[in-house]
């Protein structure tokens, strides 16, 4: 199976995370109408970076909550999977950085937190605990998050 991958690299750093998706949503129009099967977004997309002074985590979460819809219906409109880049999650009271697989009927099929923090994270962020490797319609894909390619294994 011959698969296109669309990588999206967009400058993120609007006062509002929801024109970010909005732009996210070009991406992905434009990466489905060249035959891409999935596409993937950059860190912290889904809600602003927790690492900057004064963010309010619970409202990165919600951020995040939101995003990830929008980019669920990005997904089935354009019939395209699409990895979420990451925002913020809270479980339990501990708020992680975290990406998403999302199918092309919408569906989240899985979700990885990110181990390796990278330092200004730690004083904000807990570290998740294992890998994610998720079966899709192309096989077995693995997620993982920015800085955690210094730890490959």
């Amino acid at each position: 199976m011959k698969l296109k991958v669309a990588l999206a690299q967009l400058k993120i750093d609007s006062p509002n995370v929801a024109d970010d998706i909005r732009i996210a949503g070009k991406f992905v129009e434009k990466a489905a109408k060249k035959g891409a099967g999935i596409i993937i977004f950059p860190e912290y997309i889904l809600s602003d970076d927790p690492r900057r002074p004064g963010r309010d985590l619970k409202k990165l979460c919600k951020e995040t909550k939101e995003s990830l819809k929008t980019l669920q219906q990005f997904a089935k409109q354009y019939k395209i999977d699409i990895v979420s880049g990451s925002g913020i999650e809270n479980t339990k009271g501990n708020f992680y950085n975290v990406t998403h697989y999302i199918d092309r009927k919408g569906k989240v099929l899985g979700k990885y937190r990110k181990i390796n923090l990278f330092h200004p994270e730690r004083p904000v962020l807990k570290s998740g605990d294992q890998p994610t490797v998720i079966q899709t319609r192309f096989g077995k894909i693995g997620l993982t998050i920015c800085w955690d390619l210094i730890s490959p294994e």
